[in-house]
């Protein structure tokens, strides 16, 4: 009796289960690779190297830092001299440097107990070194 020599169970091609597996795991990696939707900074991070995340799970807070937004508290009693578009000059304290601004938007309500009222702003041109939260002054007229 002649015995035939047999293969190992799932090992017939061994050269073309290792390409399904690295297929496999290059698919896996390329679902791997998040985009943010636009540029911006990080401003936290929710989430540690290696951790499992489920499909939705917020992992950063990206700022969009091309076109921030100033807001600042005004005496009601200027609105007269304010609306969208009028010109101002911000000098913001942590760089010490003043920017061209225009006022974009005003609030709709004066708070009665302190009379005044929000306004609303943006650079007239991108300012690179200016981070969310910075303060400042708004320096209006002149």
């Amino acid at each position: 009796m002649t015995q035939k020599a047999s293969k190992p169970v799932g090992f017939s091609n061994p050269p073309r289960a290792a390409n399904a597996d690295l297929e496999m795991a290059t698919a896996v990696v390329a679902q791997c690779t998040v985009e943010a939707p636009f540029d911006g900074r990080v401003s936290n991070t929710m989430v540690h190297n290696y951790q499992y995340l489920s499909p939705g799970t917020p992992m950063l807070e990206i700022l969009d830092d091309t076109s921030l937004e100033l807001s600042m508290i005004v005496p009601s009693m200027e609105l007269r001299n304010l609306a969208p578009g009028t010109p101002f000059r911000i000098h913001i304290l942590e760089t010490d440097a003043t920017y061209p601004a225009t006022i974009t938007r005003i609030s709709g309500k004066v708070d009665p107990v302190s009379k005044t009222i929000k306004v609303y702003g943006r650079l007239v041109r991108p300012a690179p070194d200016l981070l969310p939260g910075m303060t400042g002054e708004a320096q209006f007229g002149k």
